[in-house]
């Protein structure tokens, strides 16, 4: 995939409403995404195409090291952190 599958995939609901707006509220929020890649350019110019660079941060990471996630969500326990990287 490009840019070894750190960019969102777009989906267009077949509804105007969003399935999340069915489900009960857990009292969780996403504080952070953060895309990680060795070409963090690239990434940045493909959000901005995507009009998400405001809502997304880039992390580096060097070329030897695997691309990945990082999002942080608020819990009713905290902030919790979650992170995957693509095996290499």
């Amino acid at each position: 995939p490009a840019l070894e599958g750190v960019l969102p995939t777009l989906i267009e609901w077949s509804d105007e409403r969003h399935p999340t707006d069915l489900m009960p509220d857990a009292g969780c929020r996403l504080v952070c995404l953060e895309l990680i890649h060795s070409d963090a350019t690239s990434v940045r110019r493909q959000l901005q195409a995507l009009n998400m660079s405001k809502v997304v941060e880039v992390g580096v990471c060097s070329s030897e090291e695997a691309p990945g996630l990082r999002a942080v969500i608020q819990t009713p326990w905290g902030e919790r952190t979650i992170e995957g990287h693509w095996p290499e």
